[in-house]
């Protein structure tokens, strides 16, 4: 017996039996306890969700920075068109 309550995910299968057992049961149930296996569902769904973070976080600040040094702000989610960016169209125009 455990010190303490621990949750369980146990799964039942019901199996009919014909003809009939020796001892006249009709069904089998089998129980299987599913708990290992969900908890390794779960580590390995929040292991893709943090390396997935932790893959996004460095793209996400590195496109912020080349919009910064580009001039135009990112509101919609999708790069402004290319007329609308704030370079010189040619290296004379720098010489100003």
């Amino acid at each position: 017996m455990l010190p303490v309550p621990v949750a369980r995910e146990i799964a039942a299968q019901v199996i009919p039996m014909e003809p009939a057992l020796a001892d006249g049961g009709r069904i089998v149930i089998m129980l299987s306890d599913r708990t290992r296996e969900r908890a390794l569902e779960r580590m390995r769904a929040d292991f893709v969700a943090n390396a997935s973070h932790e893959l996004r976080t460095p793209l996400a600040s590195l496109i912020g920075f080349i919009e910064t040094l580009r001039g135009r702000p990112r509101k919609t989610g999708r790069p402004a068109p290319a007329s609308s960016a704030s370079w010189p169209s040619s290296p004379s125009a720098c010489a100003g």
